[in-house]
């Protein structure tokens, strides 16, 4: 179930999925389902007003690999420095975000 609502909001279009319900059910979900942090970071980048509404996106560990892409949005994000795996992950969510599915 928690890796169907992730797709979800890694789709984000908000016309027909409610974003901030969405991400109610999956915080709710007991600790065991995980998180998907590209799924969260995407979702954020889309809407940055949801970090004044879910505290735990505040959090810079729920976005992993991605944290070095919400520069200015997340704290501590603004300090990391890009490598070359950050770069691979860079694409990775242009990919993600532009549609494609793996």
């Amino acid at each position: 179930m928690a890796g169907l609502l992730f797709k979800c909001l890694k789709r984000g279009d908000s016309r027909w999925i409610n974003i901030e319900l969405l991400l109610r059910v999956l915080f709710s979900l007991p600790p065991g389902f995980g998180l998907d942090p590209l799924a969260l970071a995407v979702a954020v980048i889309r809407r940055p007003q949801l970090l004044d509404i879910f505290p735990e996106l505040r959090s810079p560990d729920v976005y992993g690999e991605y944290l070095p892409f919400l520069g200015g949005l997340v704290p501590l994000a603004d300090g990391e420095r890009l490598s070359d795996d950050a770069l691979r992950a860079a694409q990775h969510i242009l990919r993600r975000v532009g549609g494609s599915d793996d």
